[in-house]
């Protein structure tokens, strides 16, 4: 359908604008409340044909694929290697929603601790 074409193009970019919200451009109610929230999208994400969730989400904390085009979120380094990548495998290995929700949710508050500049 035309919502899967434009979501198969532009989903890395989508994606980390919503990534760039998780981590700090929004305020933790609009993190994970609904479906209208940044989790709630992701988790919407997954659910497109041919939608690549995870090298989106790597491509936007990394900076490579075609968001590298756009600045690294978290150009300062205040979120580890270690820690992206943890975010990244708890994404793709949850099992259930809630489980997806609630990575989203740790790695937001994450970020927030360690003052991510996004």
């Amino acid at each position: 359908t035309t919502v899967e074409a434009w979501v198969t193009s532009q989903g890395q970019q989508l994606t980390r604008t919503l990534l760039g919200g998780v981590m700090g451009h929004l305020s933790p109610s609009r993190v994970d409340a609904d479906y209208g929230s940044c989790a709630g999208v992701l988790v919407c994400l997954t659910q497109v044909p041919g939608a690549t969730l995870r090298e989106w989400v790597q491509a936007a904390l990394t900076g490579t694929g075609t968001a590298g085009l756009f600045a690294v979120l978290d150009a300062t380094g205040r979120v580890a290697p270690e820690d992206k990548a943890a975010f990244v495998q708890n994404l793709v290995t949850a099992a259930d929603e809630a489980a997806f929700r609630r990575a989203v949710r740790q790695f937001s508050k994450l970020c927030r601790q360690r003052a991510v500049v996004v």
